[in-house]
C-alpha cells in the first residue's frame, strides 16, 4: 500500500520538472511560445491555448495540454502563473534562473504505472544526470541537454491525479503541492491530500541523489485503496478505516528503505465465506512484507486473532504469500454451520500459508467437553485443514465412557453443508445403560446437514461385543442407529446368544441413558425355561 501512495506523490512532484523546463525564462510572449515549440525536456508535445505576458513579469498560461509520445494526454492545466525576472530575462536571453515562482490552479494529471515500464510521466521527462548515475528500478532516465536553473517556489492548488496502477484506477482529489528549489540541489516538497474527513500530509526532501519521505495518513477509508490492492481469494473487505498511519521512506545508493506503522478499525466484510462484523488492530510494513500484530476479528460472531506477515512477490507474475497465525480462543462449533447444533466451543490455533489467490490454513483444535446426547465426550482434540472453500476435520479423538470417539469430515464454508463421520470404540455400555448391559460398545455413524438449524441427521450401526444383560450372558447385541433433532433412535436390534438370536428394543430415557426391552424368549432361554 505504501508503494502505491508514494507513486502518487512522485507523480505530483514531477510537475515541478514539467514547468521548470517549459516555462523557465521568457519574459516576452513570443519568446515563450518559441520555447514551448522547441523544448526538448519533455517527450511529446506541449501546447498552450493562450499566453499572456505583462511588464510586471507575470506570464499567464491558459489551457496547457501535454500529450505524450504515445498520443495520450499526460496533463491538462487550466491556468498557470509564472513570475519572471524581466531584467534578467532580457539580459541573459531567458533561462531557468529567470523564473521566480510558479502557481498552477486546478490541474489534472493522467499517469500510469506498471512493473515493466515504471511511471509513464517519468519516462517522458529527459532528466539531467551525472555520468556515473545509474538508473533505478522505477525510472527510465535520458540525459538532457542542460540542467535546470530554476531556483523558485512552485505551488499546485486543488490538483486531480488520475493514476492507473497496474490497470487499476487510484484517484486523488484536491491535492495541494509546494516545491522549494531555492537551495538546489537540495529540494523540498510538501504535499497534502484532503478527501472528506481523511488527510494525507507528506514532506519530501531530495539532496544529491538521496530522498527522504515522511508522511502521515489520517482517517482514510480502506475503500480508497482497495481497488489497487492485489485480489485476495476468500477475503472480502466492505468497510474499514485507517485512523493513523505513519510512513517513512528513504532512498540512498539507488535503494529504498520503507517503514510504515498504522492502525486499522471498523473492519467489515467476510473471511473464508464467514461474515466479519468487526475488526481492529495494528499493522506495519517494510520493503519485504505487510505485518499484522493482534488483528482482532469478530468472525461469525466469534473472536479470531491474526498475527504474522504477508510477503510481497519478488518476481514478475509471482503472488504474495501468507505467513500468518490464527488463534480462536473460544469458537462455538455451530458458528461453522447452524445445522451442527453444537453449542460447545473449541480452542483453535493454526497457520495460514500459500499465495493470496490460493490460501490454505492448517492447525489443531481442542475442547474440554462436548455434549452429543447421550454421549458426553471429554478431552476432544484434532486437526483442521482449510483449502478451496472446504474445512476438513481429521484425526479428532476424544474420551467417552471409558472408550474413544473419533470424528472426521468436512464443512463447506460457502453453503455450510457438512458431512461428518463419528465412530465410537470400546465404550463401556454399563455407563450408557445404567448397568443394565455390560460389554464393550462400538458404533459408526455418518452425520450430514445444511446451514438450517435442526437439519442434522445421522445414520449408522452399533455393536456390543460379548457381555451380560442383567447378569445373563450374550454373544453380541447389534442394530441400526439414526439421529434427528438432536436425539438418537435405534432399530433392527438383535441379541445373539449361545442358544439363538432374539429381537429387542432400545429406548432413550429422560436422563439420556439407554434402556433395553429384551424379548421374553431370551430370558426364558437363558434361564432354561420351556
Amino acid at each position: 500500500m505504501a508503494k502505491k501512495i508514494f507513486i502518487g506523490f512522485v507523480a505530483l512532484v514531477l510537475v515541478a520538472f514539467v514547468l521548470l523546463f517549459q516555462f523557465g525564462g521568457r519574459a516576452a510572449e513570443e519568446l515563450t511560445k518559441k520555447l514551448l515549440a522547441e523544448q526538448t525536456a519533455l517527450q511529446g508535445t506541449l501546447k498552450a491555448e493562450e499566453i499572456q505576458a505583462n511588464w510586471s513579469g507575470d506570464v499567464i498560461f491558459k489551457n496547457v495540454v501535454w500529450v505524450g509520445p504515445d498520443g495520450k494526454t499526460i496533463a491538462e492545466i487550466p491556468l498557470a502563473t509564472v513570475s519572471v525576472n524581466l531584467f534578467d530575462a532580457l539580459l541573459k536571453g531567458g533561462t531557468g534562473a529567470s523564473v521566480g515562482d510558479v502557481v498552477i490552479d486546478k490541474p489534472s494529471f493522467f499517469v500510469s504505472y506498471n512493473k515493466k515500464d515504471g511511471l509513464n510521466i517519468v519516462n517522458y521527462i529527459n532528466f539531467q544526470v551525472e555520468e556515473e548515475q545509474k538508473n533505478n528500478e522505477l525510472l527510465t532516465v535520458k540525459k538532457a541537454a542542460a540542467a535546470t536553473q530554476f531556483r523558485g517556489l512552485m505551488e499546485i492548488k486543488d490538483a486531480k491525479v488520475n493514476l492507473l496502477l497496474e490497470n487499476k484506477p487510484l484517484d486523488f482529489d484536491k491535492v495541494q503541492f509546494q516545491g522549494n528549489f531555492k537551495q538546489y540541489p537540495k529540494i523540498k516538497y510538501g504535499l497534502r491530500v484532503k478527501d472528506g474527513k481523511s488527510d494525507i500530509i507528506a514532506d519530501i526532501q531530495n539532496d544529491s541523489g538521496t530522498t527522504a519521505v515522511v508522511a502521515e495518513v489520517k482517517k482514510m477509508p480502506l475503500q480508497n485503496i482497495l481497488n489497487v490492492l492485489p485480489q485476495a481469494a476468500d477475503v472480502v473487505i466492505t468497510e474499514g478505516n485507517l485512523p493513523d498511519v505513519k510512513i517513512r521512506a528513504d532512498k540512498a545508493d539507488d535503494k529504498w528503505t520503507l517503514n510504515i506503522d498504522g492502525t486499522i478499525d471498523g473492519l467489515k466484510g467476510s473471511l473464508i465465506n464467514y461474515p466479519v462484523t468487526k475488526g481492529s488492530g495494528k499493522f506495519s510494513a517494510d520493503t519485504e512484507a505487510l505485518k499484522f500484530a493482534g488483528l482482532n476479528l469478530e468472525l461469525a460472531g466469534q473472536t479470531v486473532v491474526i498475527d504474522g506477515n504477508v510477503y510481497y512477490a519478488e518476481k514478475p507474475e509471482a503472488k504474495q504469500t501468507y505467513a500468518l497465525t490464527v488463534n480462536a480462543p473460544s469458537f462455538v462449533i455451530e458458528a461453522l454451520s447452524p445445522g451442527l447444533g453444537l453449542k460447545d466451543a473449541v480452542t483453535a490455533l493454526g497457520k495460514v500459508k500459500g499465495t493470496i489467490d490460493k490460501p490454505e490454513a492448517e492447525g489443531t483444535f481442542g475442547l474440554d467437553k462436548l455434549a452429543y446426547d447421550p454421549l458426553y465426550i471429554t478431552a476432544l482434540s484434532g486437526k483442521f485443514l482449510y483449502k478451496d472453500g472446504k474445512l476438513n476435520i481429521g484425526d479428532a479423538i476424544g474420551n467417552v465412557y471409558a472408550g474413544q470417539v473419533n470424528v472426521n469430515g468436512q464443512i463447506d464454508t460457502k453453503t455450510k453443508d457438512f458431512k461428518l463421520e463419528v465412530q465410537g470404540i470400546d465404550l463401556d455400555s454399563s455407563v450408557v445403560t445404567e448397568t443394565q448391559v455390560d460389554g464393550p460398545l462400538s458404533f459408526k455413524m455418518l452425520a450430514i446437514g445444511t446451514a438450517d438449524a435442526g437439519s442434522a441427521t445421522g445414520a449408522g450401526s452399533f455393536r456390543i461385543e460379548e457381555g451380560k444383560y442383567m447378569m445373563l450372558p450374550f454373544r453380541s447385541i447389534k442394530g441400526s442407529i439414526t439421529r434427528q433433532q438432536g436425539k438418537f433412535a435405534f432399530s433392527n436390534i438383535k441379541i445373539a446368544t449361545a442358544v439363538g438370536s432374539f429381537d429387542t428394543n432400545i429406548i432413550v430415557k429422560d436422563n439420556g441413558k439407554l434402556g433395553f426391552d429384551l424379548d421374553k424368549g431370551f430370558l426364558a432361554a437363558q434361564l432354561g425355561e420351556k
